[in-house]
């Protein structure tokens, strides 16, 4: 059982003009700056209000914001507005940086630097776009605040029995959801944008309780590391056999036994069987699923417990079964047909993944005793010959009682 932490991000980057006291300081970028590249090339930029860049390579599906350096300077930052976009083209997965110009421009050529997951981490496009001439100066259009990025230290605190040391966290962005793994006790730092985040710990094991909240909203602050720790206890689980008493005749083999509230793992359960099922503490319900037609359930389908640490608790089913329903399935053929095979399925079956649906071949005048395990059947003439034409009706629905026996008859013309 794995732990999530659900994390909303703001994805959009106000990058500061150059020479402003508030841009960023420059982080060392690290990997290969060729592992990522400009579809088409670097763009070039001559007055222009706006560029869309598309980038390809490892790694895109980690970026959170995105900036643009001036080659040789990494203190002079293109001053824009930077939207990201994710989407599958063509040529497969893309990044779409859109740059919409926001102050003063230095000519040169700017390397794309992506920002990550991972803190004090870059990826970089060299180069991505070239300013092919200078305008405006500083000063003369309004610096656009940049809020910054701040460090989220995270740690899960876990401790007691059966402990579930599978823990992740979740992001849940503007691009999709990801995770990472988390180990109890091993903090875990990653970037995230300046400002208020709210944070949730999801899919808790079973057999544990999160002591602290289980969400928590912390402001992140520029340049400074904002520790978050969840506290989980874990109690011994208990178990629960399940068993299946049947009587009678046409004894099922398809039952299954399931838990209220996702309690215990599903499992499946034959006639005169038993299963030993694993739960958390505290009281659960156990359902008794997918019984036959033919059959009653002398206990009831639900069974509620109340479960202790470490101790085996029994779920003790009975049935009883009478001979299944049989349903007598022929075609009446009037006339020569050009082939002699018809094709009979049952609708209200449901059809397996693996042996496909119930359905039976005939050759007239021969039958098909058939036995619905629910008593209920819902049967379709298919397959009929190119010179032969069913009557109005080709599909019969209805009842089979145990002990019973019905006849469906379809009747096709031949010419």
């Amino acid at each position: 059982m794995r732990h999530r932490l659900t994390l909303p991000l703001t994805f959009l980057l106000l990058a500061a003009c150059y020479g402003s006291e508030s841009a960023p300081t420059p982080i060392e970028p690290v990997g290969d700056p060729n592992a990522l590249r400009v579809l088409g090339g670097p763009s070039t930029c001559d007055s222009c209000e706006s560029v869309m860049l598309s980038v390809k390579g490892a790694g895109i599906e980690d970026v959170i914001d995105a900036r643009l350096v001036r080659q040789g300077r990494p203190d002079v930052e293109l001053p824009a507005i930077v939207e990201l976009r994710r989407f599958t083209g063509d040529s497969g997965r893309v990044l779409q940086v859109t740059v919409r110009i926001a102050g003063a421009v230095l000519a040169g050529d700017y390397d794309l630097r992506l920002r990550t997951f991972e803190a004090d981490r870059e990826l970089v496009v060299a180069p991505a776009l070239n300013v092919s001439r200078s305008w405006g100066s500083p000063g003369s259009t309004p610096p656009v605040p940049f809020g910054g990025y701040g460090v989220l230290q995270l740690t899960a605190s876990v401790s007691g029995e059966a402990v579930d040391s599978s823990l992740a966290i979740e992001f849940t962005t503007s691009f999709g959801t990801r995770t990472q793994d988390l180990r109890p006790g091993e903090p875990l730092t990653l970037a995230a944008v300046a400002g208020p985040l709210t944070l949730r710990l999801v899919n808790v094991a079973r057999n544990c309780t999160v002591q602290s909240a289980d969400q928590v909203t912390v402001t992140i602050v520029a340049g400074a590391a904002t520790p978050v720790n969840f506290v989980v206890t874990c109690a011994a689980l208990a178990s629960i056999r399940v068993s299946l008493a049947a009587t009678g005749v046409d004894l099922p083999g398809g039952l299954w036994v399931e838990c209220d509230d996702d309690r215990c793992d599903p499992s499946s359960l034959s006639a005169n069987a038993s299963v030993l099922l694993q739960s958390g503490v505290g009281p659960v319900t156990v359902r008794l699923r997918n019984v036959p037609g033919n059959c009653q359930v002398i206990t009831g389908d639900a069974l509620t417990l109340t479960l202790a640490p470490g101790l085996t608790s029994s779920a003790d089913f009975a049935i009883n079964c009478l001979p299944r329903g049989i349903v007598r399935i022929s075609v009446r053929q009037d006339g020569a047909a050009s082939s002699s095979a018809y094709v009979v399925q049952d609708d209200a079956a449901p059809c397996d993944w693996y042996f496909g649906c119930e359905t039976f071949a005939l050759t007239p005048p021969e039958t098909v005793d058939y036995r619905p395990y629910s008593g209920e059947y819902a049967l379709r003439l298919s397959s009929v010959p190119g010179n032969c034409t069913p009557a109005d009706w080709n599909s019969v629905v209805g009842t089979v009682m145990p002990g019973e026996t019905v006849t469906v008859e379809f009747v096709v013309t031949c010419r």
